[in-house]
Order: C-alpha cells, then structure tokens, then sequence
C-alpha cells in the first residue's frame, strides 16, 4: 500500500487491518511499533462482524437496482460478431 496518511485509506484495507492479526502482517518495522501494536486491544468477534455487515450493506441495497445494468455489459461483452 503507497498510502501513508490513515485517514486516506479505503474501507478495504481498513476492514483488513482490524480483521487481520497485526502480529502476523508483513513489513516488519521497528520494535517499538511491534510492542506497541502487541498492547493494542484487538476487537471481538462480534464487533468485527457488525464491520463487515455494515461495509457491504451498501453494496448489497444498490446492486438490485444496478443488476440489469451488469447483466446487460455481460452480455455485450461476450457477443462476438
């Protein structure tokens, strides 16, 4: 990720960080940061799935009215001539 600013990071990767251990993410780092990191609190298993649910609940209330919309670009796409 190129994006050093937090409060610029897409919901992805911030759904990722909370649901990934951070002791087993990669890039190392310095002790300090490590320790620090290892103090934190990580969130239960309830708080992360109000997460998810919340994160894809706008996805799942537009996509019924933009269906029609995918299914027409498939079949666009896959009419040869």
């Amino acid at each position: 990720m190129y994006i050093n600013d937090q409060s610029k990071w897409p919901l992805q990767v911030l759904l990722q960080n909370m649901l990934v251990d951070p002791t087993t993410m990669g890039g190392g780092g310095s002790s300090q940061a490590v320790s620090m990191q290892m103090n934190r609190q990580l969130p239960t298993e309830t708080l992360k799935m109000a997460a998810i649910v919340i994160a894809t609940t706008p996805i799942m209330l537009v996509y019924p009215f933009l269906q029609k919309h995918f299914a027409k670009g498939a079949m666009v796409g896959s009419v040869k001539e």
